[in-house]
């Protein structure tokens, strides 16, 4: 797996990945739920945001870390976007499950945070 912590935007990272899993941008849609891969096409050419409640599903699919990939996504949302509490609650789940904290925690004490799966 290439190495994808120089990459910030979430586009990205989901372009990144997609292509090194030879996904196209309809096949990638379909495995996260969306009938039309325009959603994909949107991220991967910032021109829209990963909702955060679309966060977990697509790391998953794209096989990289949801806390890493989360906060990638966080990081790119304004405080409008930040107020979508169903999109946040979502995020939460994931981001506040006792064992991607604790390693989460673990990973970055050791200085070994990396979005690849571990």
């Amino acid at each position: 797996m290439a190495d994808l912590r120089h990459l910030t935007h979430p586009g990205d990272i989901v372009r990144e990945r997609r292509e090194e899993l030879g996904l196209s941008q309809v096949q990638l849609a379909g495995l996260i739920g969306y009938k039309n891969s325009n959603f994909i096409t949107m991220i991967e050419k910032k021109r829209s945001r990963v909702p955060l409640y679309t966060a977990p599903k697509l790391a998953q699919v794209l096989q990289i870390d949801q806390m890493w990939f989360i906060e990638r996504v966080m990081s790119f949302f304004d405080e409008e976007g930040m107020n979508e509490k169903e999109t946040f609650r979502e995020a939460a789940k994931v981001i506040f499950d006792p064992e991607n904290m604790r390693r989460y925690a673990d990973r970055k004490e050791q200085g070994a945070i990396d979005p690849r799966l571990s």
